[in-house]
């Protein structure tokens, strides 16, 4: 058995706390929308199929999500938007 994993993902939250998110595996993009929610340092994404939750932290420019213990994803930050 073969786990396929995606290369790259990109996430876009929006200070109206909307998001997009572009994962690419095998070639292909797949993107999805929603609106993001922070609290109690859990990050929830709610989509169209569902609820996402993660245990979250931030460290200098990285997000650090953790989808189980032990499995930990790493974002690094590209820009930063300016917020009201």
């Amino acid at each position: 058995m073969v786990q396929l994993v995606p290369t790259r993902v990109t996430y876009r939250f929006a200070c109206d706390c909307s998001y997009t998110s572009e994962v690419w595996a095998l070639g292909k993009a797949t993107k999805t929308s929603g609106f993001w929610r922070a609290e109690a340092g859990r990050l929830e994404l709610y989509r169209p199929n569902g609820k996402v939750s993660w245990v979250y932290r931030v460290a200098g420019e990285e997000l650090i999500l953790e989808e189980v213990p032990g499995k930990q994803f790493l974002f690094a930050r590209k820009a930063l938007g300016d917020c009201p």
